[in-house]
């Protein structure tokens, strides 16, 4: 006797008690002797998972308290699986939160450098110059030279201050707190297309009233991150980002003609701990209640897509969305 079990498609629930057997009978090619099939369902949340196949040779039969111990067996089967499903999501969840975590302090270190190289080789560099000319003018002895030093001056001051204000604007525009994600949205595509030379489209509804901080800030994020790997790596000329609500649900959308991937090799990227920019981009939509899909051929360009419900119901709703898929 051989005991297998198969998935299955999810099928209409059923109750345990009710569990149904059925009894198939089959001839085997090459003449092989008849056999027959004893199939028990696997229930789990009233929801069927698998099935176990008895297999026997034709004629065997069970009685009701036999029937009993295989469906006490299962049952215990169903439980098992069920476990063990649960178990693998969680070590999975385990293995994104590490990565995560690691990307994390990564980007942390990364920002780190970027502002240190700018307070040194730009902001210092400048001070420093700043400081030497106000040294020059205790020393002059020509009234009609020192205006030429205070002008270079200013001008040095006037560097410094474009300096930190771009650096705090990469590091959170306050337009993003000041007059919200469609303004911030318009000023970092457009400062961003301007340096990469890419022709830039941007559609984005003022919204009204201004959906949560944590999606504010998830939305720009994702379409920083989504821009910046144009930059870097699509090879693109165009770029079209657009930003409106449908239905109670904040839309953003991030399209480019650039050079494309392979969007299941970077999902595979991605479970390994590479891809980490992509696997970003998802936990931010979900962190903030959304979810959020990639379309990607290679030489046809990059989608990007992310979508946040601005009600409490609706986000909750959205939690029981895979919100880490690949696709259109």
């Amino acid at each position: 006797m051989l005991a297998t079990i198969d998935r299955m498609s999810l099928t209409q629930p059923a109750a345990l008690e009710q569990m149904p057997f059925s009894q198939l009978t089959t001839d085997q090619p090459n003449n092989a002797p008849s056999t027959f099939t004893l199939q028990v369902p696997l229930i789990a949340h009233e929801s069927e998972i698998g099935e176990l196949n008895i297999v026997g040779a034709a004629g065997h039969s069970f009685n009701d308290e036999q029937r009993a111990v295989l469906r006490e067996v299962a049952a215990q089967l169903a439980v098992a699986l069920q476990q063990a499903r649960l178990f693998e999501q969680v070590r999975t969840g385990n293995e994104r939160l590490h990565t995560l975590s690691a990307h994390l302090l990564e980007v942390q270190e990364q920002e780190r450098r970027h502002i240190a190289r700018e307070l040194h080789d730009e902001i210092g560099q400048a001070l420093t110059a700043a400081q030497l000319n106000l040294q020059d003018l205790t020393e002059v002895t020509k009234l009609e030279a020192l205006p030429a030093r205070v002008e270079d001056t200013l001008v040095l001051i006037e560097t410094v201050l474009g300096q930190v204000r771009s650096l705090s604007l990469d590091l959170r525009p306050s337009m993003l707190d000041d007059l919200g994600l469609g303004a911030a949205l318009r000023w970092y595509v457009k400062r961003q297309a301007e340096r990469a030379k890419l022709m830039a489209e941007i559609n984005a509804d003022a919204i009204e009233p201004r959906p949560p901080t944590t999606i504010e800030t998830a939305c720009y994020r994702i379409a920083q991150e989504a821009v910046t790997n144009i930059v870097r790596y699509a090879r693109a000329t165009e770029v079209c980002v657009d930003l409106y609500v449908r239905s109670g649900v904040l839309h953003l959308v991030v399209r480019d003609n650039g050079v494309g991937f392979d969007v299941d090799a970077a999902q595979a990227r991605a479970s390994q701990g590479g891809s980490v920019g992509i696997l970003g981009m998802q936990e931010r939509a979900q962190l903030a209640g959304g979810w959020w899909s990639v379309a990607s051929t290679p030489g046809q360009g990059t989608t990007i897509r992310a979508f946040f419900p601005l009600h409490p119901a609706e986000r909750s709703d959205a939690n029981d969305v895979d919100s880490h898929h690949f696709g259109g």
